[in-house]
């Protein structure tokens, strides 16, 4: 569960990273 969690926090990272740099 806890590694789930650690997935979707840095996809969520990139992606926000991602956005801000756009």
């Amino acid at each position: 569960m806890l590694l789930f969690i650690s997935k979707l926090v840095k996809r969520f990272y990139k992606l926000g990273k991602g956005v801000i740099h756009a």
